[in-house]
């Protein structure tokens, strides 16, 4: 069965449909098309102390985008500081401690971003090869979870944090292990997860 592709939507997608409803509920607004947005501008005629009628902005696109970014940016703070995210009806976003499985010895974790101080170039093989693989020893492993209690058919959702920005100096993702690297204590503010159906000797 052809499964639908889900569109992507953006902010610019986000504020349209607020601002078409915030259009409808004061029929006094009026907006302004600019730069490929609907309602970018909307403006309402209000009347001032000397009875001259006046154009008033009441809000923009570019405000809007400032509100949610400012918005992202608090939680990704909080988020990485320990806090929890409350996302109304849709459960909640926060850093979690996971205890690492080694029962099973063949499929070692491979810790790749210390692994790749060992990559060189084979003129044999014509690749880049690795003489020496570094593995993950601690003891847990850090990630950013969503717990979705209560949403239906939750297994279809999912948070995916941002990546590494392509100068390299943000993305949640990035940010999250970063500050974790720099405070080691910090992971004990996350809440813990151990392995499930696995007794310790």
């Amino acid at each position: 069965m052809k499964v639908k592709a889900i569109p992507t939507h953006h902010v610019s997608h986000i504020y349209m449909a607020y601002a078409k409803k915030l259009l409808a509920a004061n029929p006094h607004y009026w907006s302004k098309y600019y730069n490929k947005i609907y309602h970018y501008y909307i403006y309402e005629r209000v009347v001032d102390k000397d009875g001259i009628t006046r154009t008033k902005e009441v809000f923009n696109y570019k405000l809007f985008r400032n509100i949610i970014e400012q918005y992202f940016e608090r939680a990704k703070t909080a988020i990485v500081n320990g806090e929890c995210l409350i996302v109304n009806c849709c459960g909640r976003i926060c850093g979690k401690r996971v205890e690492r499985d080694f029962r099973n010895a063949k499929q070692k974790q491979v810790n790749w971003g210390k692994s790749n101080k060992y990559k060189e170039y084979s003129e044999e093989k014509q690749k880049y090869i690795y003489t020496k693989l570094i593995y993950f020893t601690e003891d847990d492993w850090l990630r950013i979870g969503w717990f979705k209690p209560g949403i239906k058919n939750e297994v279809y959702y999912e948070f995916d944090p941002a990546s590494r920005n392509s100068s390299g100096t943000s993305g949640f993702k990035y940010e999250f292990s970063k500050a974790n690297e720099e405070n080691p204590l910090l992971k004990y503010r996350y809440p813990f997860f151990a392995i499930k159906e696995y007794e310790k000797e």
